[in-house]
């Protein structure tokens, strides 16, 4: 079972790609879109580990692809997900 998700986000012409791991639940597939929460700065590791659900003030942000599927955070640490970022 899937639980988390590496994805890479859309961004604009001459940004660097941003790609997170987040719980499966911020994901809506059909649409493209990962919830994220609408604050500056980075946001707590607790927040993705203990898989917290999106409030109603989190934005949608287009994604580009699901680079990987993972049933538990630690699968992704095991797997040395910057070797995902390769091309």
């Amino acid at each position: 079972m899937t639980s988390f998700l590496v994805v890479q986000f859309v961004v604009k012409d001459g940004e660097e790609k941003e790609v997170a791991v987040v719980p499966k639940s911020w994901i809506n597939e059909t649409a493209r879109v990962c919830k994220w929460p609408n604050r500056k700065g980075t946001i707590p590791t607790s927040w993705v580990q203990n898989a917290r659900q999106p409030a109603e003030d989190w934005i949608d942000c287009e994604y580009e692809k699901i680079k990987g599927r993972y049933g538990k955070l630690l699968t992704i640490l095991n797997a040395r997900i910057y070797s995902l970022f390769l091309y």
